[in-house]
């Protein structure tokens, strides 16, 4: 312990200071990277979420557009798959 307190005083005031500074900026980014991995997992959680939703949607229009019929008796099933036009 007498040496920690050697070694402080030979840093003086400014030393003693920027220590200080040090130690609370190294807590700061403790917190915040623990914050940070906290907000990835709820994220990565919601977009599972999203995914599962979105695909259940897809699959309900998908069935539903199925049934529509059409004029001449057809359903969305018989009708042609139209593509856009491929870019240049």
């Amino acid at each position: 312990m007498p040496e920690m307190a050697q070694f402080f005083a030979t840093l003086g005031v400014g030393g003693a200071l920027a220590g200080m500074m040090f130690y609370f900026y190294r807590q700061d980014v403790q917190r915040l990277t623990e914050q940070w991995k906290g907000q990835s997992e709820m994220l990565a959680l919601l977009v599972k979420e999203n995914t599962s939703a979105n695909t259940t949607l897809t699959e309900t229009i998908r069935a539903l557009h199925a049934q529509i019929a059409y004029p001449g008796g057809r359903r969305a099933t018989d009708l042609p798959i139209v593509r856009p036009p491929k870019e240049r």
